[in-house]
């Protein structure tokens, strides 16, 4: 992979496709006001250095659950039934296990670095600025633990609330060119991120379900 491709798909929840700007800032509780990530560039087109996307690591029990496609996790018919995103597209799939996601603050930014693997989603209307991204990565339960008690702490930050049982977190931070949502979800060492713009509960709650279904179907 050329430098260039390894360092756009090394920032989870960033994607352009041609035409469309899409960043994300998450921040762990205790840190400082939120700073946006970087925006780099992805295309769509694969350069002729760049692989395809392969299958995500798959194994038994936290240290390696099958996880699914990106189509899979979360249907183009789940994004599309969302208000206001009846235009959206599927804009690809990134793995890149060997770099953090880029998520600021000292607890979700450890707890990123120590993950076992990351894939990202990203979906969008093509040529616009609107869109928005899913990660999912695999991380140790105490790391896990760790993070969502540190969320927990920092009721005025984060909002609480839950997927399918499962702790959930929702907070507003710098998104690409504007203030964004960010939601974060755990399932038994899986920690979903979502980000984009004006989207609320009950759309993260559609979408971050969707993932967490897929996830459980294909780890029965």
């Amino acid at each position: 992979m050329s430098d260039t491709n390894r360092h756009a798909h090394s920032v989870g929840l960033v994607a352009l496709a041609p035409g469309m700007v899409i960043g994300m800032a998450g921040c762990a509780a205790g840190s400082e006001s939120p700073t946006p990530t970087e925006t780099v560039t992805v295309t769509t087109t694969p350069s002729p250095s760049s692989a395809p996307p392969s299958p995500a690591p798959s194994g038994s029990g936290a240290a390696g659950r099958s996880i699914p496609d990106c189509e899979t996790l979360v249907p183009l018919d789940v994004v599309q039934a969302q208000p206001g995103w009846e235009r959206y597209e599927f804009v690809g799939q990134y793995l890149d296990a060997a770099e953090p996601a880029p998520l600021p603050g000292p607890v979700a930014s450890e707890v990123a670095a120590g993950a076992r693997s990351r894939q990202d989603c990203i979906w969008g209307v093509p040529n616009s600025d609107s869109g928005m991204g899913v990660d999912i990565l695999q991380i140790d339960e105490a790391a896990q633990s760790k993070l969502v008690s540190a969320l927990a702490a920092a009721p005025d930050e984060y909002t609480s609330f839950s997927i399918d049982g499962h702790d959930a977190f929702l907070t507003h931070a710098p998104w690409g060119i504007g203030e964004g949502v960010v939601v974060y979800a755990f399932d038994g060492g899986v920690w979903v991120v979502m980000g984009g713009h004006e989207y609320d509960q009950q759309v993260a709650t559609a979408v971050v379900g969707s993932a967490l279904d897929g996830i459980r179907a294909a780890n029965p």
